[in-house]
């Protein structure tokens, strides 16, 4: 009877704590006249799914309290967790450290198949291949207009202007990941092979921390064209090919 009780006692904690909150705490709160210096639409996101997600936490410790297991439980609420962020407020660091917190348990409990893995290893090689080639194009193509794929200054010109030697060397760079990627995923034995993907990792994880300024998540110009693709597109795929690096290792 206890763990019932337990149970229904988080679960209706989640549910009034996520209703009540919702309905006589953020939204009155939203309403009101905004007055402090940061941006208002990326402070009511957090504040919402910060509040919504102690709720979820709850439900997870419900269903441990009825006997699921534990690591499952903390994969799954890591997992939402990290959607909803991804979902709402993409630029938020959070979302990766969700993701790889349920990646972590959700080894522990075995839910990794190497199926699963390989195809996240691939996904990430083949993408990796499709932006190669667009590099590449791009290098082929001088005079083609880069200013969504290159930092920019507020209101100004592009932080730099990389010369087609360059471009087509990040190209090169791509390409050669998703070949390492793919051959570790595949059990090709090459020497060195292993501390190149972690090396590719890293960058990719380093890239999508950012700079402080102009890329990733510590990033603060994001009200450029750039630091909107950025955070939509740019860092999420770093972070995706960390994974991937990741995933192939784990193989």
């Amino acid at each position: 009877m206890a763990p019932v009780i337990t149970a229904a006692g988080f679960s209706l904690l989640a549910v009034a704590h996520s209703v009540l909150g919702e309905l006589g705490l953020i939204r009155p709160l939203f309403a009101r006249d905004w007055e402090l210096p940061i941006p208002r639409w990326a402070s009511e996101r957090i504040l919402r799914f910060a509040w919504h997600l102690t709720s979820l936490a709850w439900l997870g410790l419900a269903a441990i309290a009825l006997g699921a297991s534990i690591w499952v439980v903390l994969a799954a609420v890591a997992a939402v967790s990290g959607l909803v962020i991804f979902f709402t407020l993409r630029g938020h660091l959070a979302w990766p450290l969700f993701f790889g917190t349920a990646a972590a348990a959700a080894a522990q409990s075995e839910l990794l198949s190497p199926g699963l893995l390989l195809g996240v290893s691939i996904s990430a090689a083949a993408t990796l291949a499709v932006i190669g080639l667009i590099h590449l194009y791009w290098a082929a193509r001088p005079h083609i207009d880069l200013s969504a794929a290159i930092p920019t200054e507020p209101g100004g010109g592009p932080v730099f202007q990389p010369p087609a030697w360059l471009t087509a060397g990040v190209g090169v760079a791509l390409l050669s990941t998703a070949t390492l990627f793919t051959l570790r995923a595949l059990g090709i034995a090459m020497p060195g092979l292993d501390l190149l993907v972690i090396f590719a990792t890293l960058v990719f994880g380093v890239r999508a921390v950012g700079d402080g300024r102009y890329v990733g998540f510590s990033k603060k110009q994001r009200d450029t064209r750039f630091g909107q693709l950025d955070d939509e597109l740019y860092t999420p795929l770093s972070v995706s090919f960390a994974f991937g690096g990741l995933a192939a290792l784990m193989l």
